[in-house]
């Protein structure tokens, strides 16, 4: 009767992006287990100071009842309420008051670097209480695009997914979704 380690069990969410396409990186493991870590301990530092947690962060206007991706794409810049011209910076914000944690990786070495080598560009934690999108650190604009990528995969897919550098050129499947709906030009789109 051995006793069960606490660590080596795996949560839901990684074993999902697990099962979907194994993670071979013993860091890009670390770091997915790090960033589970991260959102309990500020859930429970929420939780501490009384702070409003967004419990449902999901939105019902988002509701797709087609595959129209300019409508969807449209459907979440409301729901964002996103400007005509918006920096990466302020994309993140309308993010995270939406109540999902944002977090992107160091542009230095260190434990919450993803390694430049790592074909990796983000990957998202669903959670029904403050799901995580994660992104490497690049570009401004690649950076807003694998934000809104990944926000895509929380909201449509509901589901924890690890994308590579290769799904953002994918033509099959959710990834295509993703793409179509993030790339969407939102100058084109009058959000009145």
């Amino acid at each position: 009767k051995n006793k069960i380690e606490e660590d080596r069990i795996l949560s839901p969410q990684f074993r999902t992006i697990n099962n979907r396409r194994p993670i071979h990186s013993r860091k890009l493991r670390i770091i997915i287990e790090q960033v589970e870590k991260h959102r309990k301990i500020y859930l429970g530092l929420l939780e501490d100071l009384g702070e409003n947690i967004i419990s449902n962060w999901s939105p019902t206007e988002v509701a797709i009842s087609n595959k129209n991706e300019k409508e969807i794409s449209l459907k979440i810049r409301r729901w964002l309420a996103l400007e005509e011209n918006i920096n990466f910076k302020d994309l993140r914000q309308d993010i995270e008051d939406k109540g999902i944690m944002v977090i992107v990786s160091n542009g230095f070495n260190g434990p919450w670097q993803i390694d430049k080598k790592e074909p990796v560009r983000g990957f998202s934690l669903y959670f029904d209480v403050l799901p995580v999108i994660v992104i490497k650190k690049q570009s401004e604009g690649a950076q807003a695009f694998t934000l809104f990528h990944e926000l895509v995969h929380l909201l449509l897919h509901k589901n924890s997914v690890l994308d590579y550098e290769e799904d953002y050129h994918s033509n099959v499947g959710i990834e295509k979704e993703a793409n179509k709906i993030a790339s969407q030009d939102k100058r084109k789109i009058s959000l009145t």
